[in-house]
């Protein structure tokens, strides 16, 4: 027999929480740890003593009140409803300053104590018996008759290879208020709940069995009542947190009444799915609170977590066709802003079989505005410190360096100590020298200490730059002291498996920033692409075949590529207050410039006329009619398998020995000059391999064989004006160069300007790119600093090779094989040795917010 509790859509807001485990402390901590896929640390010596699970009790609870904003304006009525094996427990809770509390009720005994805590709640709520409602639960596993624990680290409990529970440890506590009133006094809510549907089980508690397997029809109905409850259709669902406990017949009936309940239509993969369980171990009958905090966590941060350990389902049978996929790596979770916001499914198994299923969602869009500003601690508590350092002269460094040694020695607070350095640094703008240190660590800070004493004197001495392996750096010459700062857009086919995964938990606000840019920015960014959904871990081969599919997809690589580029601009214009004076664009990534700065912001009617143009589909890739038009081939027929029109090859030559072989090769063009000596050649595929092979030079043959910048491509002209004609929305605040002129655009909002441009940048791409000229022309226009805002770093070693000789700086904000945010500390290292004009606070906690509760 199922139940559904009478939840008003607007009734229960959680707007205060906290854990305490033994791994970690904190909601911080668990933050972090669900991110970055931490497994569960097995409790010492059979896990915390009752006592201690009380006072971790008491902590969860006391942090979560502060966390409410409650702790200020308490409200009258307070109920306390909790669950933990010591009643200790209770009198903690009793002599906390939580308000007057009216209620004080132990669930203990609850077959399943969240669903019970949770309907009281709300009816206290609703009948105006308690203003507030704090739910608090601690819970620690050990063995039990006939329930196997794992010998090995173990994930989640759905994973093929977990046979039985890790046994864990954990103290929670959560806050709830009506919705209404959360909204009007402008709390800060982590998630809405909609729907609770419960189901009894057997209809008796025997706290001998931790838990028994729900009946089927029972998870069936609890998660239809539930969905109905919340108004919600099941594939609006984005992330669903499974109980998972990693006993076989649990999770069996868990695992086939979801798959019966979330069914497709079609096999679609839209659900992520996960378990608290995985990062803290099994948590009997409290995992439902656990599983609710992570699910917050989930809406709030707009995040998907990585399934840990995670390698392939069991029961496979069970989950065919299903909608569910375990995300391989953690990365944003994106909807569509004309919608209802995220929503999430969570379920909570207790004794005798009880079942019930949540439904919950993140603030409805409409409310939105009334919400403070979304924030996440990830970036202060990344760990990779920066310590700048300034200075006059070399005199005036070494001491700062010896300081910061002597400082070293007795660091209890490294974040502290970076805050404060910081902040000397920032007080000294226009002293001419900059060091950075960075560091995870004392031992590693103090290690590029010492590097940097010895290497400072003599990078005077030479008039040159210093930098370790870890990012440490210095310029004797600063690049920032004598130019301008220029955004360099890379071109558009180098965009990656799981580029940018990090960017949107680092800097919450880009959530927001792509309001009025576009509705579905996951659509845009092209998330299935970037970030390959499966239901098993990738092999190699799975990978490699999953980056050669996002190859093959010319939009899709144009799409994400310019996306991500905006995103690189917001973090470095409105993330550090680094003001450009030039921007330009190596081939496509002048579309990404025109993005980036705002010049262009119908981000939805331009992807969906790309989507809707052959240009990227048949023209100039797969069978590349244009060309074969040009060259007097028959248009090829549709669906035919023939041999590949068109090669591109990378060519390391001087570029006037590759013009003079190419003119014997009347289907062979020089598309690209990357640097004097790199060029890029495309044309027929045997035609190229001669010209390579009369060079005697090192080449490589490029992953895509899309055509761009040569003569035939010409009868395409009209058709990318076409393409490239949309509105010019402000003027610009920096010069924006073009290819096309190897002159800054004439850009004004006007209706005959946006033409002009069009027109500039269909000529660009139907002509030969020397970039080279390009960067030079920047480079006596006055930029000394540049810094390339998209994948990879080919444009900044372009750079650098063809101004060799010449005083500069060129670095890339993406590097792969480096995570998003150390590739972001070291970028702003190297820039702060240059002494370019920032503001590096957005990595510092002001001193204010690190005092400890």
């Amino acid at each position: 027999m199922t139940n559904s509790i009478t939840i008003d859509p607007q009734r229960l807001a959680l707007i205060g929480m906290d854990v305490a485990w033994p791994g970690g402390d904190g909601l911080d901590d668990f933050e972090q740890v669900i991110f970055e896929g931490v497994r569960p640390v097995r409790p010492v010596d059979g896990g915390p003593r009752p006592t201690q699970l009380a006072d971790w009790l008491e902590k969860a609870t006391r942090r979560a009140w502060k966390d409410s904003g409650l702790e200020d304006a308490a409200p009258h009525k307070v109920a306390v409803l909790y669950a933990v094996d010591d009643p200790q427990a209770a009198r903690l809770l009793l002599s906390m300053r939580l308000g007057q509390i009216t209620e004080l009720v132990d669930y203990s005994t609850e077959a399943n104590p969240l669903p019970a805590a949770l309907d009281r709640a709300a009816v206290l709520l609703a009948q105006g018996a308690a203003d507030a409602v704090v739910v608090a639960m601690a819970a620690r596993s050990g063995e039990q008759p006939g329930v196997p624990v794992m010998s090995e680290l173990a994930g989640m409990g759905f994973d093929r290879d977990v046979h039985g529970w890790w046994p864990g440890a954990a103290a929670g506590a959560l806050v709830l208020l009506p919705y209404g009133r959360a909204l009007r006094e402008g709390r800060r809510i982590y998630a809405v709940l909609l729907g609770l549907a419960t189901a009894a089980g057997r209809g008796e508690s025997d706290p001998s069995l931790v838990v028994v397997p729900p009946a089927l029809a029972d998870v069936r109905a609890c998660c239809r009542q539930a969905l109905e409850q919340a108004g919600a259709e099941p594939q609006e669902i984005g992330y669903l947190e499974m109980f998972g406990c990693g006993q076989d017949a649990i999770d069996g009936a868990e695992i086939a009444g979801l798959c019966q309940s979330y069914q497709p239509a079609g096999p679609d993969l839209r659900c992520a799915f996960g378990s608290a369980q995985a990062n803290l171990g099994y948590l009997s009958t409290a995992a439902g609170l656990f599983g609710l905090i992570r699910t917050a966590l989930c809406l709030y941060g707009r995040t998907l977590p990585v399934v840990p350990g995670w390698s392939a389902p069991k029961l496979p049978a069970l989950w065919r066709n299903s909608p569910f996929y375990a995300p391989a790596q953690s990365s944003a979770w994106f909807t569509r802003l004309d919608g209802r916001g995220r929503l999430a499914g969570l379920n909570a198994i207790g004794r005798s079989g009880s079942f019930a299923h949540l439904i919950l969602s993140e603030v409805p869009p409409q409310d939105s505005n009334r919400q403070p500003e979304r924030t996440n601690r990830a970036l202060l508590r990344g760990g990779f410190l920066l310590f700048p350092l300034v200075g006059a002269d070399l005199d005036g460094l070494l001491e700062e360096l010896d300081d910061l040694r002597a400082a070293l020695t007795y660091a209890t607070d490294l974040a502290g100590m970076a805050a404060e350095w910081h902040a000397a640094a920032h007080d000294d703008p226009n002293l001419p020298f900059g060091v950075a240190i960075v560091g995870h660590s004392v031992e590693e800070l103090q290690r590029e200490v010492e590097l940097a004493r010895k290497a400072l004197p003599g990078a005077f001495e030479k008039q040159c730059e210093w930098q370790t392996p870890l990012g440490s750096c210095f310029s004797s010459s600063p690049a920032g002291r004598t130019g301008q700062v220029a955004f360099v857009y890379p071109g558009a086919f180098n965009s990656y498996p799981w580029m940018g995964k990090d960017l949107f938990r680092l800097f919450p606000w880009l959530h927001a920033r792509s309001v009025g840019q576009t509705v579905d920015v996951g659509q845009v960014i092209r998330e299935r692409d970037l970030y390959p959904r499966s239901l098993t871990a990738p092999s190699k081969e799975e990978q490699a075949a999953q980056e050669a599919q996002l190859l093959s997809s010319p939009v899709a690589m144009l799409t994400s590529g310019s996306s991500l580029a905006i995103v690189f601009t917001h973090i470095l214009q409105e993330g550090f207050n680094i003001r450009p004076a030039a921007a330009f664009g190596y081939s496509l990534g002048e579309n990404s410039m025109m993005f980036a700065t705002g010049m262009w912001q119908t981000g939805d009617a331009i992807a969906a006329a790309l989507q809707a143009s052959p240009l990227f589909h048949n023209r100039l890739a797969g069978p590349q009619n244009a060309i074969r038009a040009a060259w007097g081939l028959p248009a090829a027929a549709q669906g035919s398998a023939e041999p590949p029109l068109w090669n591109n090859f990378l060519v390391m030559a001087p570029v006037d020995a590759v013009r003079a072989q190419v003119e014997h090769e009347p289907r062979v063009y020089i598309t690209h000059i990357n640097t004097p000596k790199q060029v890029v050649i495309g044309g027929d595929p045997l035609a190229c391999q001669r010209v390579v092979a009369a060079l005697h030079c090192p080449s490589l043959r490029a992953p895509f064989d899309y055509a761009l910048h040569c003569s035939a491509m010409a009868s395409e002209m009209d058709a990318l004006t076409d393409l490239h004609d949309w509105p010019l929305e402000c003027s610009p605040e920096m010069r924006m160069y073009t290819a096309a002129s190897y002159q800054p655009m004439q850009l004004e909002p006007c209706t005959s300007q946006r033409a002009v441009v069009a027109e500039q940048i269909a000529h660009m791409l139907c002509s030969p790119l020397d970039f080279p000229r390009l960067v030079r022309q920047v480079y006596q226009d006055g930029a000394r600093v540049f810094i390339e805002v998209g994948a990879g770093g080919n444009c900044a070693r372009w750079i650098s090779e063809s101004l060799k000789g010449e005083p500069h700086l060129a670095l890339s904000i993406n590097r792969r094989g480096t995570d998003d945010y150390h590739s972001l500390v070291r970028l702003l290292a190297k820039l702060h040795s240059h002494r370019v004009a920032m503001d590096l606070s957005s990595l510092y906690q002001p001193v204010e917010e690190r005092v400890s509760l």
